[in-house]
Order: structure tokens, then C-alpha cells, then sequence
């Protein structure tokens, strides 16, 4: 089967002209390291990866460069040294036809030289910085801000290139791109909380690499197993988990804590039904991330945060789009914050499953939305439990950054079945 025909369903989508771009990415920190997976999940053709080996990316920068590649029709080339005076880029050039440059240094200097190597060639230029808050553009960011990359604010802003390189070498939704201040700043996690988390597939896999690398103690569970249909989106799945039909939940925790020894990570198949709730107890969970696949274990989650008062982030997705709610312990229920669309996607997700052979299957998806809700349910998690009230939804659109607040054009289940 194509690994990537759930992208190639989204109307317009041409994944030839993917596999046959050069993408050249600078920077081996958090943010140059998440573009690069990005970039390969979604099937560019060839990635040219310029930048130092950083000590915390190294083990995920590996597992992305090693032979054979793990995603089929991209080609990682490793060149690594450092941008400091822009003839290195002419040398890695050498010729070739270079689509898209990516800029993820976090020295200014580093982006000024990139941007004036890529303007020479007339090549479309993107970049962004992890520090700061976060910032994406066309253009250089603005000076000033500077504080340490942190890997929530670098998921973030590596999907939001690698949607951008998609507009670029793919326009289809009239040419939009984002630009300005991402604003995320996370909290500290602290050792004594547990986080449960519900869903390991387009959305729970990246949520479950960033426990991996914060260092948060966190029980994965799902009932599903990896499946080829899942690949183009679940970039922590591999075609051998495929063909083996691995647990997802087993599988994700595996190849983290081997990327990440010193990982609190643990895995059990399970649904999140009506005892759902004496798991939460049974562990002492402090925290619930909602990444599952339907409104009814949804609102399962749901009940059980507040009948056990622990927090709930949820995140959902649709093909450009990602939404995060969060539920605290004494603010609105998460379905009341969506004006009842859980309820009313329990109510008509029985007739849509039925019409669908395939099941989510034959929905059409990629990887972009699934890393931003991923980073964003983070974020919100992380000032969950430093006991922030009244945290506000976030949304994300393409062509856009992440804003907080009600939106009127929210995830509905009513509309959209999320996989």
C-alpha cells in the first residue's frame, strides 16, 4: 500500500511534486531537528540537513539520518558543520536545484547569512526560532527576546515550516503563509506529576515524544495497532511495526526510551471506556492528555477528570487544522467549552463509521496538524499543573499562528471524523 494515500485524498495534494523537491534545513537543535522529521514524514524527496551535532537532538537526529531510511521516498543528506560565513551553503549547493531553504538556527547571524544565500538564488526562504516564545516567517525574526530553546515552542514552529514548505512547493490554499510571534512559553514540569496519556496515534505520538525528551512520567495506553494507513501521519512508526501489526501504545514507548534511555515512559493496551476512571486512580494520574480518535472516549475522559479532579487537555485535529482544550478542575467541562459538539459527534459518529468501509482509514490526512496539536496539548499541560485557571482554547489554522481564545469555526465532531 502507498504510505502516502491519505494525503494524496486532500483535494489538490501532489505528492510527485514532493518527492521530487530539495529542501535544505539549517540546524541540528530541537527546531531543525523536528523540520527534518516533519519534512520526511510528509515524503519530500530530498532533505539536506546543514548543522553541528547538538548533544539533547542527537539520538532523535540519528534515528532520522540512519540507513535504510525509515520513510520511504525521502533522502536525508547530513552535512555537519555550522553556517558561519555562507560559502559552506555554496559548497553544499554544488550545483543542484535547491526548492526550499529552511532557516532553524537560533543565532541571528546564522539566519541573516541564510536568508542572503537563499535571496542570490532567488529560492524561497523560511525560518523561525524556538527561543523567545517562538517566531515564523519569511524574513528573519526580529531581534531581542532571546532566551533558551525549549522543544514544545521548536514542534510548534517545525510544522508550521513544514506546512509552509507545503504551501510553497503546493499551493492550495491560495499561497498564505504564516508569520509573527508563536507566544509559548512553557511552565516547568515538576517530578511528582502523572500524566495519563489516552491515544498514541497522529496526535498522542508526538505528544508522547515530548514526555520522552521533558522527562514527564507518563503512561501511554491505546487499543489499536499500527497500521500501514498510519504511516504517513505517525511519524514514530516504522513499516516493520506495521508488518508486525505492533500495539501502538507498546510500540511508540519502545523506540523512546531506546532514543531516550532515561525516559519515564510506560505502555499498556487500553480503551478509554467506563473504567477509565479507575485507572486514573489506580496510577494517581494528575493529568490527562486526550489524543484519542472519537467523541465518545472523549467524553469519557471527560467525566472521569472531573469525578477524579484531575486536569484534561484534549487535542483534536482535521486536515488543516488543530484544536486544544483544556479542562480544569473547577472550570467548564470540556464539551461545553465546543457547545456540545462531543455530544452531538456521539450521536452521529455510529451512522459515519458505518458508511465508511475503510474507517478512518479513508480519511484524508497529513502530518502538520497532528505536530501542532501535539505541542500545543503540552504546553497547556505543563501550566495545568503549575495550577493555572481558566486556560483558553488554542487554535491553528493554515496560513496562520496559534491564537488563544472561542473561535467560531471550532473542531466539531458533527462535521469531521478525526483518526
Amino acid at each position: 500500500m502507498d504510505r502516502f494515500d491519505r494525503q494524496r485524498r486532500i483535494a489538490g495534494w501532489n505528492q510527485e511534486r514532493l518527492e521530487r523537491s530539495t529542501v535544505l534545513v539549517c540546524g541540528r537543535g530541537w527546531l531543525g531537528t523536528f523540520t527534518v522529521w516533519g519534512l520526511a514524514a510528509m515524503g519530500v524527496g530530498r532533505i539536506l540537513w546543514v548543522g553541528t551535532p547538538v548533544e539533547a537532538t542527537d539520538p532523535l537526529a540519528r534515528w532520522l539520518l540512519a540507513e535504510p531510511s525509515l520513510f520511504a521516498g525521502s533522502a536525508v543528506s547530513d552535512y555537519p558543520l555550522d553556517v558561519e560565513y555562507g560559502t559552506e551553503l555554496a559548497w553544499i549547493e554544488g550545483g543542484a536545484r535547491i526548492d526550499v531553504m529552511l532557516a532553524c538556527p537560533e543565532e541571528p547571524h546564522s539566519h541573516t547569512l541564510c536568508r542572503r544565500f537563499a535571496s542570490a538564488r532567488h529560492m524561497a526562504f523560511h525560518c523561525a526560532t524556538a527561543t523567545g516564545g517562538g517566531w515564523v516567517g519569511s524574513a528573519p525574526p526580529p531581534p531581542g527576546g532571546q532566551s533558551q530553546a525549549h522543544p514544545i515552542t521548536a514542534l510548534v514552529a517545525a510544522a508550521i515550516l513544514v506546512d509552509m514548505t507545503r504551501e510553497t512547493l503546493m499551493p492550495l490554499q491560495g499561497g498564505r503563509h504564516a508569520e509573527g510571534a508563536l507566544n509559548l512559553v512553557p511552565a516547568a514540569w515538576t517530578g511528582d506529576n502523572r500524566c495519563l496519556l489516552v491515544g498514541v496515534g497522529g496526535i498522542g505520538v508526538y505528544v508522547a515524544t515530548l514526555a520522552a525528551v521533558l522527562g514527564m512520567s507518563a503512561l501511554l495506553i491505546d487499543d489499536d495497532r499500527v497500521d500501514e494507513t498510519n504511516l504517513n501521519r505517525q511519524g514514530l512508526f516504522s513499516a516493520s511495526d506495521a508488518s508486525r501489526g505492533a500495539w501502538k501504545s507498546h510500540a511508540a514507548a519502545e523506540t523512546l526510551r531506546t532514543l531516550f534511555p532515561s525516559s519515564l515512559l510506560r505502555a499498556q493496551v487500553a480503551r478509554a471506556d467506563a473504567g477509565i476512571g479507575n485507572l486514573l486512580a489506580s496510577e494517581r494520574t494528575t493529568l490527562v492528555l486526550s489524543a484519542v480518535d472519537n467523541a465518545a472516549s472523549r467524553l469519557q475522559l471527560q467525566e472521569a477528570g472531573r469525578r477524579n479532579d484531575v486536569p484534561v487537555v484534549q487535542g483534536g485535529t482535521d486536515v488543516f487544522v488543530a484544536d486544544v482544550y483544556t479542562q480544569g478542575n473547577d472550570g467548564p467541562l470540556l464539551d461545553e467549552q465546543m457547545r456540545g459538539a462531543m455530544t452531538r459527534g456521539v450521536m452521529e459518529e455510529g451512522a459515519r463509521r458505518s458508511r465508511r468501509s475503510a474507517g478512518c482509514a479513508g480519511d484524508p490526512s497529513y502530518v502538520v496538524p497532528g505536530m501542532i496539536a501535539a505541542g500545543l496539548m503540552v504546553h497547556r499541560a505543563l501550566q495545568a499543573t503549575e495550577l493555572y485557571r481558566g486556560l483558553a482554547p488554542m487554535h491553528w489554522r493554515t496560513g496562520a499562528v496559534p491564537v488563544e481564545g472561542s473561535i467560531t469555526n471550532a473542531f466539531d465532531f458533527s462535521d469531521v471524523f478525526v483518526a
